[in-house]
């Protein structure tokens, strides 16, 4: 294993520097926290909150804006962390498919680190490591598994280079995994790669928790902001650009219910038909859910009247 970036032949290097800092892609999960756990890609996979997984006030998120949030975890190994429901009906299937995947988000770890954190765990149908990771373990080491654990074609490690990068302030981080390459970069630079092991090919998944392992054992101490789940490996500088602040593609138009490209009174109908109907249980994009929380309730109506009254009025005569 090496801390630095791997040998390439000069065709491919010019390949990707003309290609690293190309337009982030579609990501098949996205939570920027600031009022829920909603997807916003559109694809509905929603989060759960769960053993007292809280969302934080504005101006608590990693670019300390008044409307950005934060998961917040609270202490740790108190039970709390979200959990992706969808995973479990094949949601996230794709990854396996490309044997690929980058998993960023922003962490804030709080002042009981470094402790046996799981930062964030996939499981198969048989409680299989997909893959993992502890940022870092209680021994100050940053772990990355794959496909199992914890062999020299499933693990990287390394000691994290401070406590500056795990507790106290905010670090972005990303956790690849290319085919046979798997890689971990904190605030946009390369920290560890698989250097010149192969690493297994990703076996099923079908469950996926962030901030603990199944079921919220190990619970990581902090807040998270801004996590993102691709079923591609980003170029290095797509993950230094969103280290930099670069906005992560939402795939949605924020009221367009019906998904037609526009914002009028069909929309205004179909929220107004689902207040009912989905009070508690988790919707898509397209059935209402204008705070993108998991839910239909009378703070998405209020939200969508205050956003779009031309529409409202139309709809009610």
């Amino acid at each position: 294993m090496r801390t630095c970036v791997p040998f390439v032949s000069l065709g491919l290097l010019l390949s990707v520097a003309l290609s690293v800092h190309a337009q982030l892609p579609d990501p098949l999960v996205y939570y920027p926290f600031d009022s829920g756990a909603g997807d916003f890609t559109g694809n509905g996979n929603f989060g759960e909150l769960l053993g007292g997984a809280a969302i934080s006030a504005g101006g608590t998120g990693h670019t300390g804006e008044a409307g950005d949030g934060s998961l917040d975890l609270g202490a740790y190994n108190n039970g709390a962390y979200l959990n992706i429901p969808s995973a479990a009906d094949g949601a996230l299937a794709s990854i396996v498919e490309n044997d690929a995947a980058t998993i960023s988000f922003w962490l804030f770890g709080n002042d009981e680190q470094p402790q046996n954190n799981w930062t964030f765990n996939g499981q198969g149908p048989t409680s299989d490591r997909v893959f993992g990771a502890h940022v870092p373990w209680s021994d100050g080491t940053i772990y990355y598994d794959v496909a199992g654990c914890c062999t020299a074609t499933q693990r990287i490690s390394a000691p994290a280079p401070g406590p500056e990068v795990y507790e106290g302030e905010w670090n972005h981080y990303a956790f690849l995994k290319d085919g046979p390459l798997t890689a971990i970069y904190i605030n946009g630079e390369l920290f560890l790669d698989s250097g010149v092991n192969l690493m297994d090919p990703l076996p099923e998944l079908t469950s996926f928790t962030l901030g603990s392992f199944t079921g919220g054992a190990s619970s990581h101490g902090g807040r998270f902001d801004d996590f993102a789940l691709f079923d591609v490996a980003l170029t290095p500088g797509q993950i230094a650009d969103i280290a930099g602040g670069e906005a992560i593609p939402t795939g949605l138009t924020q009221g367009d219910f019906n998904d037609d490209g526009g914002i009028d009174a069909d929309d205004s109908q179909i929220l107004a038909m689902n207040l009912g109907a989905h009070l508690d249980g988790a919707v898509s994009h397209g059935e209402g859910d204008f705070d993108l929380n998991g839910r239909v309730d009378i703070f998405d109506f209020a939200g969508f009247k205050g956003a779009f009254p031309g529409a409202v009025a139309a709809a009610t005569g």
